[in-house]
């Protein structure tokens, strides 16, 4: 609490220091909008920018929490509320509390005007690829104002610029308005200001490939981060190291960085699909693509789960390593050539006409001062508003001709991926059937074994038993193959009507139990014949030549949006498998397929495992968890 209180009062001082013109509030009717609470409370969300990512959160619930209220129940309490939810995907409650200042805005002084304003702006940019005309023309009506009037809160204003010229390639303006950032930061003098400053200097740097001065800006804000507590900053630096390796080709340096600032992210829950993103970059660089893979499909469901709709960079890099391993289909190499093709080409023109504005910008604050000179102040301002209607009609006609060149092409891309998806669908149907229809002839054929061993023994009487049971789970097989899903109740119909057959041919020297109090049978769907391979498993390689009795039991649970199928038996368990072994497999493969063509496609969680059982009267015996989604009726 002492380092807020004197956070406080040095922000007081420095901002009665640099405010020298400010628009007094207009607090009639609204009791809220006292001038000593606005400073108070810009001098307490300027002290939060000195303040490590991690521990700014209590603090504001604090500040927010003060017995008089007075803060919590103003529009600047509002502000630094909404500061909770900003980073969070809470992004309702922070519109919620941010419009509130928003309602208040005309009787807010010009400092806070110029906060809201510039909180703004970096709210829109950051859903930005490139900045556009008219964003840049904004920004530029802003830096005007700026020069008429300055505030102690206008550096914001310089970091917009900033991101701005980076997101548009023009990495020298957007050195030159970080560094104007950097002066104009009333804390400046900082280690965690410093330690900012060179952490986008460092970004630039690697982006204009100096390895020079990244290496320069990569020591500086190594030195400035021993004994600091922010691990937010600790975990970035990481990132920035790895990013330091892979620029001079030190690409196993590299993957430790990053696996690094993996571990961080993931201790300080900070996980996001950049993290995922760059760790995966760090695998593809040394060549272990299915490492790459899983971490570019761990980020992508990050991204889906966050709903964060720009996942391009994912997907790029996805597709990339697809295609050094030579699966072209799935990476579609056109489709990748051709967009990436499409998005230089407009960030080439865009940063061109950025450029132009830039001109125009400098020359429109040449003819401001010209027009100071009396004598040709009426003639050049007709020549300027003529200028700058030709100037306007020529970017509408340029901007109409993209827009309408980008509808058509997003139109074709549209039309082609629905005629991939289409003819995947039928892919998958067909895939769906033949390997359903793989398993049908692997338990034929262990049945018929069942029925000769019978004959063999002359037994007509039980053969003729055997065939009938045989005969009707056969229809029922058929009948349930019919479908690709079918009532979990009709299929165990099926399982304890060939734990019956499989008791006629051991001479009932097993039993069977099946617990499923708790589920509604009729209601959920599974795949037909899907428990059957592990229960012949069970019977067929756990249960022969047992000393003592057998005992399978099938218990039947939901849990989590999954249904859990659990398969145990007492028998030998893996020991002494040795000419079965290739024959379970086989069950086992096919299983795992028909898996993946049911679920995989809709990235659905499905799998099973084999567990060995040392808790049962022999010692011994296998238990099977099988997993799939809960599906209705």
């Amino acid at each position: 609490m002492m380092r807020i209180i004197f956070l406080l009062l040095s922000l007081l001082f420095v901002f009665s220091c640099t405010q020298k013109q400010r628009i007094e509030p207009v607090t009639k009717g609204n009791p809220h909008l006292d001038p000593t609470l606005a400073q108070e409370s810009l001098a307490f969300y300027l002290g939060l920018d000195t303040i490590p990512t991690l521990e700014r959160k209590q603090i504001i619930e604090d500040a927010l929490a003060q017995p008089d209220q007075a803060l919590a129940q103003s529009p600047y309490g509002a502000y630094i509320k909404h500061l909770l939810f900003s980073t969070s995907p809470q992004q309702d409650s922070a519109a919620f509390y941010f419009n509130r200042i928003l309602e208040a805005y005309p009787t807010l002084d010009i400092t806070w005007q110029r906060l809201v304003t510039y909180t703004q702006l970096n709210q829109e940019i950051k859903h930005k690829r490139v900045a556009s005309l008219d964003f840049m023309e904004l920004l530029y009506t802003e830096l005007e104002e700026v020069h008429k009037t300055s505030t102690i809160l206008d550096y914001q204003l310089y970091d917009v610029l900033a991101k701005a010229y980076f997101l548009n390639r023009d990495l020298a303006r957007s050195v030159k308005y970080t560094e104007l950032y950097f002066d104009k930061h009333p804390f400046k003098d900082h280690r965690v200001i410093q330690s900012r400053f060179y952490d986008i200097s460092f970004l630039l740097a690697a982006e204009s490939q100096d390895r020079e001065q990244a290496f320069h800006n990569l020591q500086q804000l190594k030195t400035l981060l021993k004994g600091s507590k922010d691990e937010i900053a600790k975990m970035r630096y990481f990132d920035m190291e790895a990013r330091y390796f892979a620029l001079i080709g030190s690409y196993e340096e590299a993957l430790n960085s990053s696996k690094r600032y993996f571990h961080y992210s993931q201790k300080a829950n900070q996980l996001h699909p950049i993290v995922y993103n760059n760790l995966a970059t760090s695998f593809e660089r040394n060549k272990q693509w299915d490492a790459a893979i899983h971490y570019y499909k761990e980020g992508i469901a990050l991204a889906e789960q966050m709903k964060i709709q720009e996942q391009n960079q994912l997907y790029g890099g996805l597709s990339h390593v697809y295609k050094l391993k030579g699966d072209y289909q799935q990476a579609l190499i056109a489709l990748d050539s051709s967009f990436a093709h499409v998005t230089r080409m407009k960030e080439k023109v865009n940063a061109n006409k950025l450029h132009e504005l830039e001109i125009q910008y400098q020359t429109k604050q040449k003819d401001i001062e010209i027009t100071t000179l009396k004598d040709n102040f009426q003639l050049q301002q007709k020549n300027f508003q003529q200028q700058r209607w030709i100037t306007l009609l020529a970017v509408l006609f340029v901007i109409g001709a993209l827009l309408y060149g980008l509808i058509l092409y997003r139109q074709r891309l549209l039309s082609e991926k629905n005629k991939r998806l289409t003819m995947q669908n039928k892919k998958m149907e067909l895939e769906q059937r033949m390997l359903q229809v793989q398993l049908n002839p692997h338990f034929i054929y262990n049945a018929i074994a069942n029925l000769q061993g019978f004959i063999n023994q002359e037994n007509k009487t039980k053969a003729n038993r055997y065939l009938l049971a045989l005969s009707k789970l056969m229809r029922h097989i058929l009948e349930l193959n019919r479908h690709d899903f079918v009532a979990l109740a009709d299929d165990l119909n099926a399982v304890e009507n060939y734990l019956q057959v499989q008791q006629m041919r051991y001479n009932d020297s097993f039993d069977y139990e099946i617990h499923a109090d708790t589920i509604a049978l009729d209601e959920l769907l599974i795949p037909p014949m899907l428990i059957q391979p592990f229960i012949e498993n069970a019977i067929e390689h756990g249960f022969k030549n047992l000393s003592y009795r057998g005992l399978l039991t099938l218990t039947i649970e939901e849990k989590d949006e999954q249904l859990y199928l659990y398969i145990r038996d007492n028998g030998r368990g893996f020991d002494g498998e040795s000419t079965s072994t290739q024959k379970q497999s086989l069950s086992q493969i096919i299983t795992q397929e028909r898996l993946d063509v049911l679920f995989g496609a809709k990235k659905q969680r499905a799998f099973f495992k084999l567990y060995p059982l040392t808790d049962t009267s022999s010692g011994s015996g296998v238990e099977v968890v099988l997993c799939i989604p809960l599906l209705y009726l």
